[in-house]
């Protein structure tokens, strides 16, 4: 490999000409200036030692401390260096690389001691890659002797541990089935990386070797179709959506990305990877997004191990960078990254594309991981409501059947998020049903260790449909429940962006009772109006009716306070809505009515009881539109060999849930789900050989 330096991540010719731009832009000037301002006071820091990062005996350690000593040292100082040329802070990078050129090792220190003992984890890859960028920043004042030493700490400590954990025989001992989530593509990315700028301290072909093994190891990644003997799902869907949460999405690929811009300044286009993208990742990744008056600009639906304040800035940069920038990544990276460093003064392109959210859907269904976003719009601070029934493994969630609803930017009904790992509460509450708005039978719900093992029968979803003015999701939640349960099917339908309906089917082992459990921000009350009783949820900036459908005799009432420390919060008492049955059985039916700014908009709500179907009135007093939902109790699996027959509000169908939806002047349309008829008695109306959803 020809080897230049600089040129991991700019060039020197590059560098020359933002040099000019500085001196002739009073925007850039400001901008540098600002960049520059802790300069003095970054290089003053003392080294984090070895012992401190060996102080902790765990996978990490406190090694993280050391990578982001070089993160600094390779912001302020650097630019400093390479725009003005004050070698004096060359000279104090070069002093903190030879220092962690000095450890022995660069990853927490019970890594040897595991069961299968390991050279490297993610820190290992964090600093390799910040030793890198900055030996190739300064490489013009290292001597022979020290390049050697740097250079050489680099294949010792850093790209060799990865490898060799992740990628080379006969040394490897990861495989896709056991470890193939974020760590995956982030140790072999930040390996590969890492040896672009030293490779010419290897002997002739070996880097070559390596960069080839390492990037059969990331084809691995983005190819992987999952384990069923380790219960192991895919990496990606069909549409390129990563199972699990978006800010682990997003270090992990985003991290593949930044390998495969670096390693394309060095060798080429590397088409074998970009082939092996899945669907548009992008895309996936943005519809977790939630745009938002907030001072944060873009927040994001916290499923899993994620976060409402994730930033997908890499993700999406690394993604530009590649030539595969759209406008919603530009008017993320717009509203984000608002404190440009100085590698966006080197790279402005990525900030300079068409911006806007146009060409995302308002709906997204990715039913091979289980995952549903429904939106009013684009525009800031709009209704969201998604949906989440997929995998639980590792940062993937005990959640089936779970929803977020978001409106007026709030979410008024939360994934409750996450903690530090090392919290009890981490693995008791947060990764458990009792942090999701999910049901429970006889108060309890998945397996403990679906957590650590997966799940053997996953959560996913059954039907999607996109009506005219609603959209309706069906989430099979029964494999999880699989021990407590032969049926569980949530089924949602969200009218007008104003009323949710959640109407669960479920069908127990023993005869017992189902609980809905519901989180909220805010406050709660009792409430009653034209004889439908209701839960009424207020937070800051909106408010929900929840209304009791059916049965007449579920009761409402707040869990037990948990003491838990969220992720970056302060230690609090949570606790959360449960909407229980009163009357044990073994097939249950509860239907729910959400209804969105009561105050706003005006909705009546009103149980319907018949004796083959039960379902709710919906009133739209400001339109005077009014929809009849019926779920059809002989569709609930009971007939063998017989069809689903029943009357029902004077129709004969077979559907499992219809919607009326009855204009003012009389004119009709009608949602079905799984029908193949839907007629008055003696006439034609709809029909079909094959069940089917449709709306006619």
């Amino acid at each position: 490999m020809q080897i230049r330096h600089p040129y991991f991540s700019f060039t020197k010719e590059e560098i020359d000409a933002l040099r000019v731009k500085i001196r002739s832009d009073e925007t850039y000037r400001a901008a540098y200036e600002k960049i520059t301002r802790d300069k003095d006071k970054i290089i003053a820091e003392d080294f984090v030692t070895e012992a401190h990062a060996n102080s902790v005996f765990d996978q990490h350690g406190r090694f993280g401390d050391v990578g982001g000593q070089l993160g600094r040292f390779n912001g302020a100082p650097a630019a400093a260096y390479l725009i003005d040329g004050e070698r004096k802070y060359a000279e104090r990078i070069r002093d903190l690389l030879l220092h962690v050129s000095s450890f022995d090792h660069w990853a927490g220190p019970d890594n040897p001691y595991q069961e299968v003992p390991r050279r490297s984890e993610l820190n290992t890859g964090a600093i390799s890659v910040g030793m890198a960028y900055a030996y190739d920043i300064i490489y013009d004042i290292l001597t022979p002797e020290e390049r050697k030493i740097i250079g050489g700490a680099i294949i010792k400590n850093g790209v060799m541990p990865l490898l060799m954990d992740w990628a080379l025989h006969p040394y490897r001992i990861h495989a896709m089935d056991s470890m193939g989530h974020n760590w995956w593509s982030v140790c072999v990315a930040q390996g590969a990386s890492a040896l672009l700028p030293v490779a010419d301290l290897l002997p002739a072909g070996e880097a070559e070797r390596l960069l080839g093994a390492a990037e059969d190891a990331l084809y691995a990644f983005l190819t992987y179709e999952g384990c069923t003997l380790y219960n192991k799902p895919p990496t990606y869907d069909g549409k390129g959506l990563f199972y699990e949460s978006a800010g682990y999405f997003s270090y992990g690929t985003g991290e593949l990305f930044s390998y495969l811009w670096h390693a394309e300044r060095y060798l080429g286009r590397r088409d074998r990877l970009r082939d092996a993208f899945k669907g548009d990742m992008t895309e996936a990744i943005l519809s977790f997004a939630y745009p938002t008056k907030h001072d944060l600009g873009v927040m994001f639906v916290n499923f899993g191990d994620g976060s409402t304040d994730t930033d997908i800035s890499g993700f999406v940069y690394n993604n530009i960078l590649l030539g595969r920038g759209t406008p919603p990544q530009y008017e993320y990276l717009a509203r984000r990254h608002k404190g440009r460093g100085f590698f966006d003064l080197m790279h402005p392109e990525v900030f300079e594309g068409e911006r806007g959210w146009d060409g995302l859907p308002l709906n997204a269904f990715y039913p091979d991981t289980g995952y549903a976003f429904c939106r009013s719009s684009w525009e800031d601070d709009a209704v969201l409501f998604a949906v989440r029934c997929g995998y639980t493994w590792n940062h993937a969630h005990a959640d089936a059947g779970h929803f977020v609803l978001w409106n007026r930017g709030e979410e008024l009904f939360p994934d409750m998020g996450t903690c530090s790992y090392q919290d009890p509460a981490y693995r008791n509450y947060f990764c458990t049903d009792l942090g999701h708005n999910v049901l429970l039978i006889g108060g309890k719900g998945q397996v403990f260790e679906d957590q650590y093992r997966g799940n053997k029968f996953h959560g996913k979803l059954f039907d999607t449909y996109e009506g005219k003015d609603f959209v309706y999701v069906g989430a099979d939640a029964t494999g999880p429940l699989a021990h407590l349960c032969c049926r569980a099917y949530r089924n949602f339908i969200l009218i007008e962006n104003r009323v949710l309906l959640v109407i669960d089917d479920v069908r127990s082992h023993e005869t017992d009772t189902v609980q809905f459990l519901l989180h909220y921000n805010g406050a709660w009350t009792d409430g009653a109006k034209n004889g439908a009783r209701f839960t009424a949820v207020r937070g800051e900036k909106t408010g929900a009716d929840v209304y009791h459908v059916f049965p007449a005799d579920l009761t409402a009432y707040e869990s037990e306070p948990v003491t838990v420390t969220p992720d970056g919060g302060v230690q609090c008492s949570v606790s959360h809505l449960v909407f229980s049955e009163t009357t044990p059985v073994r097939s249950h039916l509860m239907i729910h009515a959400i209804v969105l700014d009561p105050d706003e908009n005006d909705i009546g709500i009103t149980p319907l009881n018949e004796d083959e179907g039960h379902g709710v009135r919906i009133k739209e007093n400001d339109t005077g539109i009014v929809r009849r939902v019926w779920f059809n109790i002989q569709a609930d699996g009971r007939r063998m060999h017989r069809n689903s027959n029943a009357l029902i509000d004077g129709f004969e169908t077979d559907a499992y849930i219809f919607m009326r939806s009855i204009a003012p002047d009389g004119g009709e349309t009608v949602f079905l789900t799984s029908a193949s008829y839907f007629r008055k008695p003696g006439e034609e109306g709809f029909g079909a050989y094959i069940k089917r959803t449709d709306e006619f």
